[in-house]
């Protein structure tokens, strides 16, 4: 065949073709989830607590506290992009960041308003101390997340410190007041935020991404380990353009039916997934020194995130055969990895991939080491959202190619290799 004939034959341009809607669904995959996060950010869940026990003022009980709440839930500073949720103590906030489901809490503290008539009455006292607000961060939720807390509690805290420069400056007489030097710088800056954080992610984290990094690594062993396998099989049973490099090494290629390399394929997995989750674990720890909470749950769920990884793969490449690479690279890697809530949170993502998250096994795998790494390995964190959701995948991608494996063996009998090798 000639170089021109090459070039006219429709696999060549289809092959192209191919190729460049990849690139098309790649480019549009990875930026239409992360190119502008600010536009799709709504909801992003904040919590605020008032423990203030008030102060009497001129024989009246005044209490700052209920003020501040007022003023952040009847905001419109953020938009929708922000919603707070009234909790009633601080052990409520601190469960509720300790289960990430809220990326940051402000709270109020008791003695708040007795800190804001110390300020008022700091003309004749001659000393005094800004009052303090609490900001608890929540950074185990990733850095993007992280960013977006301290965006809005610097804010929100500057705007409540703003306020009550106002107030306070009118009750001492106005700008021309006469005060202390002292009570002037205060004045200026009130009301300052006592920063915690109720899940820090340290050193050896990647900024708090390593729990999304880790877990995109597991699910391409997964990956990667199926497709190796189901290849391999291939060769193995003589089916593939390999055969003849095969045969020098292997000799004679074994049929088996569509169910019995199936089951082969599951058997494989399984080992994979034992094996393949401690080694990444060991690398991971051992070598790279990544900061974890808990090791041995992280590695018992890696086994269990290869494995899901590995089925959902088998399940592309048993209905599609060898094609079925193709779609499963653009499902696990190009979708998987936008919606996984590794980067950025639902809260910042496109309402397309937040769909996409809550079906691929990614996100499922993100959830569990990140609150592994984190959290503790608190079940509430993410560590049963993780389980029960790879679970069900793992568990469909299973039954599903298993029946049709089953069928297909029904309707050919024993495969006969394409190749008889010697």
């Amino acid at each position: 065949m000639t170089l021109g004939r090459v070039f006219r034959h429709p696999m060549i341009w289809g092959m192209l073709v191919v190729t460049v809607i990849m690139g098309m669904l790649m480019t549009l995959g990875y930026l239409g989830a992360f190119l502008s996060p600010e536009d799709h950010t709504h909801d992003a869940p904040f919590v605020l607590v008032n423990e203030d026990q008030g102060v009497e003022i001129s024989g009246q009980t005044t209490n700052f506290g209920e003020q501040v709440v007022a003023a952040i839930t009847s905001s419109d500073a953020f938009g929708d992009k922000v919603e707070w949720h009234v909790l009633d103590s601080r052990d409520a906030a601190l469960e509720t960041l300790g289960d990430n489901e809220a990326y940051a809490a402000i709270v109020i503290p008791a003695l708040y308003s007795q800190q804001i008539a110390a300020i008022s009455q700091a003309a004749t006292t001659g000393t005094a101390t800004p009052a303090t607000i609490d900001v608890i961060m929540n950074s185990g939720a990733g850095a993007y997340t992280r960013n977006l807390a301290t965006t809005v509690t610097t804010g929100t805290i500057a705007t409540i410190s703003d306020s009550v420069e106002t107030q306070l400056v009118t009750a001492l007489g106005g700008d021309t007041a006469q005060v202390p030097v002292a009570l002037a710088d205060i004045l200026t800056d009130p009301v300052v935020a006592n920063t915690s954080d109720v899940a820090p992610t340290g050193g050896h984290t990647a900024g708090g991404n390593a729990a999304f990094y880790y877990a995109l690594l597991l699910m391409l062993g997964g990956f990667v380990g199926m497709d190796v396998i189901f290849l391999g099989l291939e060769m193995f049973m003589g089916r593939s353009v390999a055969t003849r490099i095969v045969a020098r090494v292997r000799g004679e290629a074994v049929p088996l039916t569509s169910f019995q390399s199936w089951a082969t394929r599951v058997g494989v997995s399984a080992l994979l997934a034992i094996v393949g989750g401690a080694a990444q674990a060991w690398v991971a720890i051992g070598w790279l020194n990544m900061a974890v909470d808990e090791t041995w749950p992280l590695v018992f769920f890696g086994m269990l995130a290869i494995f899901t990884s590995a089925m959902f793969t088998l399940l592309f490449l048993t209905l599609l055969g060898t094609p079925g690479l193709l779609l499963a690279i653009l499902v696990q890697t190009f979708l998987g990895a936008p919606s996984a809530r590794g980067i950025f949170p639902k809260e910042m993502l496109p309402t397309f991939y937040q769909w996409m998250g809550d079906i691929l096994p990614l996100r499922y795998i993100t959830d569990g080491v990140r609150a592994i790494m984190f959290y503790g390995a608190d079940a509430d964190a993410g560590v049963t959202r993780g389980i029960v959701g790879l679970a069900i995948i793992a568990a469909v991608s299973f039954v599903v190619s298993g029946l049709y494996a089953w069928v297909t063996s029904r309707r050919e009998g024993v495969a006969t290799p394409e190749v008889v090798l010697a």
